[in-house]
């Protein structure tokens, strides 16, 4: 479970690395600067206090900082492969943990949509699985 937390810290934080370049190199730059004088907030620490980087972000940038939610979000829903429905309406706090659900998945190497898809609604597997299944 290690490697799919520092799996989801890794997207995260090229996901906000990403989102923050829109504003600019010197501007990200500066502002990853404020956040570690005035909030504590390091770089390695942002997937760790996640909330705190977000209230430190509104607090800098206003309104603005909902611009670079935006942009973390949908670079997390990409690289994820995070269906757009289950995050509508979703904090970007709540879709880094539907990510890092996702990246736990992937690590051990399930499909829960394909594995619930090939069962029908009994529980027994559908004449599809059992098909993909003879072939192994």
């Amino acid at each position: 479970m290690v490697k799919s937390e520092s799996k989801i810290d890794s997207i995260l934080l090229e996901s906000i690395d990403s989102a923050l370049e829109v504003l600019g190199t010197a501007v990200k730059e500066s502002l990853m600067l404020y956040l570690m004088k005035e909030h504590s907030i390091t770089r390695q620490k942002i997937p760790k206090d996640v909330e705190q980087f977000i209230l430190a972000l509104r607090h800098l940038l206003g309104y603005g900082s909902k611009v670079v939610e935006k942009i973390v979000i949908r670079n997390l829903v990409e690289k994820c492969q995070i269906p757009r429905a289950s995050v509508e309406g979703k904090s970007l706090a709540d879709i880094i943990q539907i990510a890092a659900r996702s990246a736990t998945a992937e690590s051990k190497h399930e499909a829960p949509h394909v594995a619930e898809s090939l069962l029908d609604d009994f529980g027994h597997q559908s004449s599809h699985a059992k098909r993909l299944g003879a072939g192994h």
